[in-house]
């Protein structure tokens, strides 16, 4: 009994299991069901069409694109799908979208006439004009008289220079119907294209009599009137136009168009103000705030974009003009919020780095501008301003030779752009490279032949390089294309000095500074004239016209200061070298000139404590630090000399002299070299024309062994200050470790015939020996 019950037990658990385990089979053929109808393709295109026309139906055309997309990416052949994503992108404007949507539902709809003619209107617009007459013709094999595909055939044939053949075909469009306007339009456009201007006003005027209650019959008239020149005319058809459609956006955008490009902003405003309200998508309202960001209406601006940010089409663009204002206005942080805001989500979007880069750029943060422009480079290698920004911060912290590469990479995704060309050459004769740059410049000037900066930069490289008559050449052109440009003059006194044509010289130099009261170019020239001549009055009667005029110019003081040693004047050189240290503390100028003066009056000793003081009473006293620094190094008091540069640059990290003196002790000792060519490119950073900064980066170089670097680096600073014989003498040495023999030569003979008794000089002649 016992054995039985157990039996029974065991089966009825059988039956149990068997039980279940068909339950389970049943739902996992059931979930299996389900799951394949949940992803059926057809199912989920179907659902994400009908989503993408109920946003159409409400003019949505951002968030109908994303259904329309989802479609054809469920069912890359459904050619309705791709049909109905066309006109979405062109109800936003994104005409290289509805390009490429069209001419793929007119390959999937082969007997789809509105497919055919969409994708063949498009393909014509686009200047793909065989295609587009392939298409319109096999339209009119089966319908001979469909006027859309006339008229896109006459198009067609008109880019094909068929002028006559297109019509021809216009003309058969409107024996066809013609009660239709835009075939008066076209045939208008094509007589207009012949140049034939009565016959063309004639086809626009046909137009409005067959239907006057024509919008854009009145504004092809009106188009043609203000092409025409008759802006009176043009006024009244356009205006005619907006009466019958007061709300259209094109109509609005064409007056708006029609008066801002006359300067005529007032009046053109309301219609721009109606264009945005009208017009589907964010960049209408986008063209509203540039329009008010334009006119300095910060304000009207801001009030356009901010309820943009909430649009899934406008939000980045809207965002990104938000920062800008925030900068402009004065706050950097607010800006840096609004496009970390973006890159959090987005991290490498270009277009936020880029402004990211610029606004670090205008702060000067040249480091951080680097390393975000390098980012953006990283997001999109082919954004040209990406890698331009990325060269300009390159070319800000001296890395002159990478600044080089980087602009080459600019035109290398953007061939024969002028701005970019014009940096390189310029770059190439900060380098002592004429060559390279000449061959730039002629193709700048033959590209832009009204261009006076590509005329300028090109004599200048021809005066580097030796050809006066070359030089000559350019300089007459740019007087003919600029007459008023002083630094023009500037140059053509540089040229007749390399001519020792002294007299035209001399009215070179006055004629720039006629031109510009304020050029130190014009007003060196006249008094390195003045001191060959022998003539001290006419040299103090100039500085204190300047003087006068601009008491407050530390560059202005430096020169004066120079200029006073040069006549002897200890008294009144210091005078003006103290008052352009209390204009511009970081005027390493005036710092060398002060110096300068206290070793030759023997009184370093007087002049350091008379700093002590100063530094023990002020609050930040960089500049006397600075200047203790200047005479402890002069009395080869280095360790005294570095801990005050240390001591500056603590009170302000960004002290470019102190800087660039203590990565000089440190290059001339040999250590702590990686520190010296970080403090050394933050001068470079604050003054990036300075000699001193860039023979003392390109002496870092060398004592790196980055001979090629170091070359680089001392042919700026040789181009700087061509006079200085330390300069020649480093680039020298740099030459020889480069394997340069030759020019090593050349520049140790150079710094010799410069001064023959610098402080090197007896190394110079060793190393001449030794290469002999």
């Amino acid at each position: 009994m016992r054995w039985r019950s157990i039996r029974r037990r065991l089966a009825r658990r059988r039956r149990i299991i068997t039980i279940v385990a068909a339950g389970a089979l049943t739902l996992a053929v059931a979930g299996g069901f389900w799951l394949r109808w949940a992803r059926d393709p057809l199912r989920l295109r179907r659902q994400f069409i009908a989503s993408g026309d109920r946003y159409a139906e409400a003019r949505r055309y951002p968030e109908a694109i994303i259904q329309y997309r989802n479609a054809v990416a469920k069912d890359p052949q459904f050619g309705d799908g791709h049909f109905k994503l066309g006109l979405a992108c062109e109800a936003t404007g994104d005409l290289k979208c509805a390009l490429l949507e069209f001419v793929r539902a007119a390959y999937l709809l082969p007997g789809s006439v509105e497919a055919q003619l969409h994708a063949a209107k498009y393909l014509s617009a686009s200047g793909r004009y065989t295609e587009a007459k392939d298409r319109a013709t096999a339209v009119l094999a089966s319908d001979p008289r469909n006027v859309t595909a006339l008229i896109i055939l006459g198009s067609a044939l008109a880019g094909m220079k068929d002028v006559d053949g297109a019509i021809r075909q216009v003309e058969t469009a409107i024996d066809a119907e013609p009660r239709l306007t835009f075939s008066y339009e076209n045939l208008g456009l094509l007589e207009l294209t012949k140049g034939d201007q009565p016959a063309a006003e004639a086809a626009f005027k046909r137009a409005v009599a067959a239907d006057p209650s024509s919008m854009p019959a009145r504004l092809s008239l009106g188009n043609f009137y203000w092409a025409a020149g008759d802006r009176a005319k043009a006024e009244r058809e356009l205006k005619a136009a907006l009466v019958l459609n007061p709300a259209s956006p094109e109509a609005n955008r064409i007056l708006a168009a029609f008066y801002l490009t006359q300067g005529q902003r007032t009046l053109g405003e309301p219609y721009l103000v109606a264009f945005a309200a009208a017009a589907p998508g964010a960049g209408p309202k986008l063209a509203l705030a540039d329009f008010y960001l334009a006119d300095g209406r910060t304000a009207d601006a801001t009030r356009v974009l901010e309820p943009l940010t909430q649009e899934p089409g406008g939000a980045g663009p809207a965002t990104m003009r938000l920062a800008s204002i925030a900068f402009v206005a004065g706050r950097p942080d607010d800006a840096y919020r609004a496009l970390d805001a973006i890159l959090r989500t987005r991290p490498y979007d270009d277009a936020a780095l880029d402004a990211k880069a610029r606004f670090l750029f205008a702060e000067r943060r040249y480091d951080e501008a680097l390393a975000i422009a390098g980012a953006a480079v990283q997001a999109n290698p082919h954004d040209a301003r990406s890698l331009y920004l990325r060269g300009m911060a390159l070319e800000a912290l001296g890395r002159t030779d990478e600044a080089v590469k980087a602009f080459q990479d600019v035109l290398s995704v953007s061939p024969g752009a002028v701005p970019e060309e014009m940096h390189l050459a310029n770059l190439d004769l900060a380098l002592g490279d004429p060559k390279a740059a000449i061959d730039f410049l002629h193709h700048v000037t033959t590209a832009e032949p009204a261009s006076g900066n590509a005329h300028l930069l090109l004599g200048r490289a021809l005066l580097q390089a030796g050809d006066l008559a070359g030089a000559e050449a350019q300089f007459a052109r740019l007087a003919v294309v600029n007459p008023a440009a002083p630094e023009m003059r500037v140059w053509l006194g540089h040229l007749a000095m390399a001519k020792h044509d002294l007299i035209r010289a001399r009215q070179a130099y006055a004629r720039a500074l006629e031109l510009d009261p304020r050029s130190l170019d014009g007003l060196k020239g006249l008094i390195t004239i003045d001191l060959y001549e022998k003539k001290p009055g006419a040299i103090r009667a100039l500085l204190a016209g300047q003087l006068a005029a601009r008491s407050n110019d530390a560059a202005l003081l430096c020169l004066a200061g120079k200029s006073y040693v040069r006549l002897g004047d200890a008294a009144q050189a210091e005078a003006a070298f103290r008052r352009a240290l209390a204009i511009a503390p970081d005027s390493l100028d005036a710092y060398l000139g002060l110096g300068g003066l206290f070793v030759f009056q023997h009184r370093l000793d007087e002049s350091r404590a008379e700093y002590e003081a100063v530094a023990r009473h002020e609050a930040r006293p960089v500049v006397a630090r600075t200047l203790i620094g200047i005479i402890l190094q002069l009395q080869h008091k280095l360790d005294e000399a570095r801990q005050e540069y240390e001591r500056a640059l603590t009170i302000d990290p960004r002290a470019a002299v102190a800087a660039n003196n203590l990565a000089w002790i440190y290059a001339d000792r040999g250590n702590h070299l990686d520190e010296a060519l970080t403090l050394v490119r933050s001068a470079k950073a604050q003054l990036p024309d300075n000699p001193q900064v860039s023979d003392t980066m390109g002496w870092i170089y060398y004592k790196k062994d980055l001979a090629a670097l170091a070359v680089t680096s001392l042919r700026q600073a040789a181009q700087q200050d061509p006079s200085d014989a330390d300069i020649h003498y480093h680039l020298g040495l740099a030459y020889l470790k480069n394997g340069d023999v030759q020019l090593a030569q050349q520049q140790l003979q150079q710094a010799l015939s410069l001064n023959p008794n610098f402080d090197a000089a007896d190394d110079a002649r060793r190393v001449i020996r030794t290469i002999q």
